[in-house]
């Protein structure tokens, strides 16, 4: 999940080693994630709902003038068998 909204922000794959923490967080009772990240010294939190398959990250570019990026997604199943 980390890393598609990482895609999402930057506009595709990273094209440098970036320095990522995260300390998320589910609630598997209300099949919900949340959590803060540092994305290359950047704050950022994850809000998603897992039976929505749909959350929303957002990004502070600038602390002083809080200007922020908000990136939403949807997060699809990986299909493992092939379909008859």
């Amino acid at each position: 999940m980390v890393r598609n909204c990482l895609e999402l922000y930057l506009g595709g794959p990273p094209k440098k080693m970036m320095a990522i923490q995260a300390n998320l967080t589910e609630i598997p009772e209300f099949r919900f994630i949340y959590g803060f990240l540092s994305i290359a010294g950047k704050l950022s939190s994850i809000v998603y709902f897992d039976d929505l398959d749909q959350g929303m990250m957002t990004i502070i570019e600038n602390v002083e003038t809080l200007d922020t990026q908000f990136v939403q997604f949807h997060l699809q199943p990986q299909v493992t068998e092939k379909p008859n």
